[in-house]
């Protein structure tokens, strides 16, 4: 019987490991909502990524002076604006519940503004760069 019950708990546990797609669709417990949050940064910081890299591999192969520098420049300043504004913005929950969740949520919605910035900033540059028209 004893195995019986570790079976059930086992099952159980591992059903909620693997749910995380689903539990993401409503998350009902602040924990849920802390979880799919990060897998929300997680994602977008990817995309971010992903476009920051296109856009240096950009200017490393036009073999402007300066340009990638100044690029990279330009996206560790972000990053640490991402972080410090973030931070101070989700003060006003410090030792709450929400604390966590409130600067996660922040990342999020700053990271998706760089994105649709960098898209429309560099545009032209990609363009021009890649095939020589904007």
């Amino acid at each position: 019987m004893n195995i019986f019950y570790l079976f059930i708990i086992v099952f159980f546990y591992s059903q909620s490991l693997f749910a995380g797609g689903e539990r993401c669709l409503e998350p009902t417990s602040q924990r849920e909502m802390n979880y799919c949050a990060e897998i929300e940064l997680e994602s977008i910081l990817k995309k971010f990524e992903l476009q920051s890299q296109k856009i240096s591999s950009a200017f490393l192969k036009s073999k402007i002076e300066g340009a990638n520098e100044l690029f990279e420049k330009s996206i560790t300043h972000s990053r640490q604006y991402v972080e410090s504004h973030c931070e101070s913005a989700s003060q006003i929950y410090h030792g709450g519940s929400l604390h966590h969740y409130a600067g996660i949520q922040c990342k999020v919605n700053l990271y998706r503004k760089l994105i649709t910035i960098n898209n429309g900033d560099y545009k032209d540059t990609l363009n021009i760069l890649d095939s020589g028209a904007p």
